[in-house]
């Protein structure tokens, strides 16, 4: 006989504020949870549980997982930028080239 939750069955913790401001964090930046456990040092089911409120979710982690999303976050932004720049370089040059993947050398 199964014991606990059924499957798909949120947990008490699913309107957790912590929770949620997780949630919506991931969605947006969207770096997928297997990743995130990773770089958090959790396994990818203790960090489903947490993000599906089935866990509680611990003071030291939320900071830590906050701090991860932060630097992605920061990272992605820094990427556009440099997106930015290179089709702004591009548009003045007159030439519209494949600036998706910006050149990150020397020359640039």
């Amino acid at each position: 006989m199964r014991r606990g939750r059924p499957p798909g069955k949120p947990g008490p913790g699913v309107h957790d504020p912590a929770a949620v401001s997780l949630r919506v964090r991931i969605a947006a930046l969207g770096i997928r949870q297997g990743q995130l456990a990773a770089l958090a040092d959790l396994t990818p089911a203790m960090l489903s549980r947490i993000v599906m409120g089935r866990a509680r979710l611990a003071r030291d982690v939320e900071l830590r997982l906050h701090r991860i999303l932060d630097i992605e976050e920061r990272a992605q932004q820094a990427a556009e930028a440099v997106r930015r720049r290179e089709y702004a370089r591009a548009a003045a040059a007159g030439v519209f080239g494949d600036v998706s993947k910006p050149k990150m050398g020397v020359a640039s």
